[in-house]
């Protein structure tokens, strides 16, 4: 038997690893490396204080669609 190669694809919300790429290329020349790691780092802050949030969200979902499979 031959070997198989097993493909691994990069997808996050529709987005490729070519695309991710090219966003953090571009992202550099217009932020700069400084730039860049304060913008990394209030989109982090950002996330955090969303992410209470988020969860909420979440178990709401979850909970409708417990409620509507019923």
């Amino acid at each position: 038997m031959g070997a198989r190669r097993k493909t691994v694809a990069f997808s996050f919300l529709g987005v490729g690893a070519p695309e991710a790429i090219l966003v953090a290329v571009v992202a550099l020349v217009v932020f700069g490396p400084k730039g860049l790691a304060d913008a990394a780092k209030s989109v982090g802050q950002a996330l955090r204080a969303f992410q209470p949030t988020i969860r909420e969200v979440v178990e709401v979902s979850q909970d409708l669609k417990g409620t509507l499979e019923k």
